[in-house]
């Protein structure tokens, strides 16, 4: 992530209902806008004569995927004033939350709401975020969301020839949502 800029990048790891998992995603976004890769687009693409597509962008929507939700609270990590104090310990859902290692590291766990933070405890890199586990509603298990590689971020989109705007082939999306949803 660079936060400076609102630039990510990211591989989404995740699981079907019944748990398979599915091939990893490269993930890019800005504050408003996604581009991921999606499995099958190129084949599908080629088909309408167009190679060379893997990517398609599309608006980030909250409340339209549940992607989406992930990356605006990953987004939300960098503020520019930290959270006041005071009125953290005013809140009853709020709390330490013990320590625990991820890595060989030792973390310090913090719970806000229904949010979990790993901060790293000591060491020379004491502080920096080493995940994040939430739960959202409309989500059966709790996402983890790992940060990696601290340090300055370059990050670099595809090619444009790679990317195609979403909204101009919503039956193509379609019919690979379908696909997927049969396996």
């Amino acid at each position: 992530m660079d936060w400076v800029n609102y630039d990510a990048s990211a591989v989404l790891a995740a699981k079907r209902r019944d748990g398979v998992p599915v091939e990893p995603q490269t993930l890019l976004w800005t504050r408003g806008q996604l581009v991921q890769e999606l499995a099958g687009l190129e084949a599908a693409m080629k088909a309408k004569g167009r190679t060379g597509v893997r990517f398609v962008s599309r608006p980030i929507d909250p409340n339209r995927a549940s992607l989406d939700r992930v990356i605006v609270l990953i987004n939300s990590m960098s503020q520019l004033r930290p959270e006041n104090p005071i009125l953290l310990r005013q809140r009853d859902d709020v709390a330490f939350a013990g320590t625990a290692e991820l890595d060989g590291v030792t973390h310090d766990r913090f719970r806000f709401g229904s949010t979990t933070y790993w901060v790293v405890a000591s060491g020379a890199s004491k502080g920096n975020l080493g995940q994040v586990v939430a739960e959202f509603k409309g989500i059966e298990k709790p996402v983890t969301v790992r940060f990696t590689k601290h340090g300055p971020k370059t990050i670099t989109p595809p090619p444009s020839e790679a990317v195609v705007d979403g909204s101009t082939i919503a039956d193509v999306l379609q019919r690979l949502d379908q696909v997927e949803s049969t396996k």
